[in-house]
């Protein structure tokens, strides 16, 4: 996850997040929360994909619509937000491994 210390206090676009289908479908990348409007303090949430019986989710934890910090976890299929669960040293660096380059680009795309 270092890879991506270098997007920390960039501000998200909003707009482009959440109204950019083609984006986020070049990515593989499905929105399971994003709101409206962003509070003072706001998460975003999104599905990228399986891992064995584990669905993959990126939490975006937003600060005045800065990115703060990014979190790379799984819930079980069917769950939701309150089931995430952190994944192993082992299984993080595969799952990383796989779809660290599709965050980078959606990093380097949504945030300025």
């Amino acid at each position: 996850m270092k890879r991506l210390q270098r997007f920390l206090g960039r501000e998200v676009n909003l707009d482009l997040v959440r109204n950019d289908d083609v984006l986020l479908a070049s990515l593989s990348i499905e929105i399971r929360y994003v709101p409206e409007e962003l509070e003072i303090f706001d998460e975003l949430e999104f599905g990228l994909g399986s891992f064995g019986s584990k669905t993959v989710v990126l939490t975006m934890v937003l600060e005045d619509g800065k990115l703060q910090r990014a979190s790379l976890g799984w819930v079980p299929e069917g769950g939701d937000e309150d089931d995430f669960a952190a994944f192993t040293e082992s299984e993080l660096s595969e799952v990383m491994a796989e779809v660290g380059p599709r965050i980078v680009s959606f990093f380097e795309k949504t945030l300025k």
